[in-house]
């Protein structure tokens, strides 16, 4: 038996498949097939098995940029529908607005379109096979119990509530407007080891070091006998880390160096104009040991490339170390997480905007675990239809954009192309689609867009049986530094229903890993496309083997088996997941204006609203953006 035979076997890769490694009759899980790595790609583009295992219920659908999404889309960006454009066939009245994209700022837009008191007909595209965008989830069963975990989008801060005479802000409107509870309820840890702190999200202990008992591993493989498991490594100052003196000092620079005045540091522009290790190098002497430890969470987390290619500003917007940013105001209450990550958060909107679209109340059990009514979704009587699976290709005023008094949205839907109008449209979708599908989109728009750069991540979520090997090396969070990923933690996500698992090392758990792919000493755009291409070009099977044999590498020691407690891995591949901003990216470069000022300029009968505008991307910008675009969209209807 060749070696990768005797992995395969060894990690659980030949282990008896059941009902749900089939999505729409497709084999697709891990199983003998997938042993090898075949090619990705044939004639028509990805193949099915390219996306692996998606789950159980609804969600199951869409994780992540399917083959199907990512065909499409390639297909618009190398010119495959410019021929067939004409032939497009015309479907339904003219609508009122048509939203292209059904993310939190498609939402937004249509919930503010609906509250407008306007009436009229309302049509959102989305491109994949259920809404949400990036804030969908992933669900398993095991033993019994439903498990959750994130494709993206993940937590959330209840707002702080509303002082007498101040105005809301966009989150206590919201909280208010769809009935979001502010108070949850969590599962009380059980049988957990003594001191043993577990954080409800996933971005503070990742990002800070915060909020949960984190241990961090240094493959033996690596580095020896000085390889293995080290807990709270920073209170004696990472002496019991095989990290050399030089690396310590980097990194004890870097930890400590929000104790330090930097002048200019409150100055944004100032910022701006320089790249993140930039700034830590001549602000606090951080070197490369500094930016290998900041670079996986930049990517991760927020932006997909690593401190070489970001503004030192966007990392502030993070609160990274050495920013001077005021960590307290910033973080305001504590962060709370549902545990598919902000599915539940998006489903609000949609609830709001058409009630009859997920079955049940409006609970939060039933907004959380209703079944979505997929056959309600585009009902022809409805003042707001969602249509799904409906990728825009072309976008155009019909007639002089000035004196225009509709748009054309023409887009593919099960491999044909419909056309529709609108009386005003909002672009929800990133600038990759944006610049693409709006055909008359003036030069000044056009070069705004060309400066949004775009970096993937890929979400893995990873069901397994129990979680005992944490809980025997007294953490409840994970670092590491070589392989695959970088973090994965157990939490205590907001409690829904009766059946998910309880906090208990013996049962069952979701581990999520969120993973970028940052380049260091290329140029930002070349490591956005060489990490798209390692997203795209790597099968399923590849990622589910190197993902069983990270685990099993560190976790191995300490009662995990990949065989035995692996019980389903889903993959979630966002292409371009972050805007990664660039120096200039805020204030501009050279007396040219910011990207993001123009981009929000509405043309003609189209306006834009997407996260990106913002560079730091996140639900609430996502609806601050979308809501100012359907804003600039009924101005036009009036």
């Amino acid at each position: 038996m060749r070696n990768r035979d005797r992995s395969s076997h060894r990690l659980g890769l030949d282990r008896s498949i059941t009902r749900r490694d089939f999505v729409g009759g497709t084999l697709v899980g891990a199983g003998a097939a997938l042993l090898g790595v075949p090619t990705i790609a044939s004639s028509q583009g990805l193949d099915a098995s390219w996306g692996g295992f998606a789950g159980i219920g609804d969600y199951a659908r869409s994780n992540g940029n399917t083959a199907d999404v990512v065909n499409t889309a390639h297909a618009l960006r190398d010119g495959a529908f410019e021929q067939q454009l004409e032939k497009a066939q015309a479907v339904d009245d003219v609508y009122d607005l048509v939203i292209v994209g059904g993310g939190f700022a498609g939402a937004s837009a249509a919930l503010e379109f609906h509250d407008s008191g306007r009436g009229g007909r309302c049509l959102m595209l989305e491109n994949h096979a259920i809404f949400g965008g990036a804030a969908k989830q992933n669900e398993v069963e095991v033993g019994g119990y439903r498990l959750l975990g994130p494709q993206g989008s993940h937590n959330f801060r209840v707002p702080p509530p509303l002082e007498a005479g101040a105005t809301p802000n966009l989150a206590q409107e919201m909280w208010a407007r769809l009935g979001i509870p502010k108070e949850f309820l969590h599962a009380t840890p059980a049988n957990v080891a003594s001191g043993v702190r577990i954080a409800t999200e996933y971005y503070q202990p990742m990002m800070r070091d915060e909020g949960a008992s984190i241990g961090y591993f240094f493959d033996p493989r690596t580095h020896g006998q000085r390889g293995g498991w080290v807990r709270d490594m920073w209170s004696d100052e990472l002496q019991r880390t095989p990290f050399d003196a030089q690396a310590r000092a980097d990194l004890l620079r870097l930890q400590k160096s929000d104790a330090h005045v930097v002048a200019d540091a409150a100055n944004d522009a100032w910022m701006d104009q320089r790249s993140y290790a930039d700034f830590l190098k001549t602000a606090y002497g951080v070197g490369e040991a500094g930016r290998r430890y900041v670079d996986p969470i930049l990517a991760a987390s927020a932006y997909g490339v690593g401190s070489d290619a970001l503004s030192a500003l966007a990392a502030k917007q993070l609160t990274m170390p050495g920013t001077a940013a005021d960590k307290t105001a910033a973080l305001g209450n504590p962060m709370e997480g549902f545990p598919g990550g902000n599915a539940t958060l998006y489903r609000y909107f949609i609830k709001a905007i058409r009630p009859d679209a997920i079955a049940g109340g409006n609970d939060l059990e039933s907004i959380a675990t209703g079944k979505v009514r997929f056959d309600e979704l585009d009902r022809a009587s409805a003042k707001t239809r969602i249509r799904l699976k409906s990728m825009v290709v072309a976008v155009r005023h019909v007639g002089d954009p000035q004196t225009a008094k509709t748009v054309e949205v023409i887009y593919s839907r099960d491999g044909r192309l419909q056309r529709v109008q609108a009386r005003a449209v909002v672009m929800s979708t990133g600038s990759w689609v944006t610049r693409r599908a709006v055909r008359d989109l003036p030069s000044r728009h056009l070069d705004a867009f060309m400066q949004f750069h775009h970096a993937p991540i890929l979400v893995a979520n990873v069901a397994v049986s129990h979680w005992r090997y944490l809980d025997k090396l007294g953490v409840s969070a994970a670092r590491w530094f070589e392989g695959l990923g970088f973090f994965t933690n157990v939490r205590s996500p907001v409690r829904i229903g009766e059946r998910a698992p309880p906090l208990d090392p013996n049962y069952p758990a979701m581990l999520t890993f969120y993973m970028g792919f940052p380049t260091a000493g290329l140029p930002l755009v070349a490591q956005t496309a060489a990490g798209r291409a390692q997203l795209f070009g790597t099968h399923y099977s590849a990622f589910e083997l190197q993902i069983r044999e990270q685990l099993q590498t560190m976790f191995g020691a300490h009662g995990f088996d990949a065989r035995r407690d692996i019980k389903g891995i889903i993959l979630n591949r966002w292409g371009h997941a972050f805007v990664a901003p660039q120096p200039g990216f805020y204030f501009g470069l050279g007396g040219q204006p910011a990207p993001s000022s123009i981009a929000r300029t509405a043309f003609g009968r189209i306006s834009f609203g997407h996260s990106e505008f913002n560079g730091h991307q996140n639900w609430r910008w996502a609806a601050t953006e979308g809501r100012r675009a359907a804003k600039q969209a009924l101005a036009v209807l009036v």
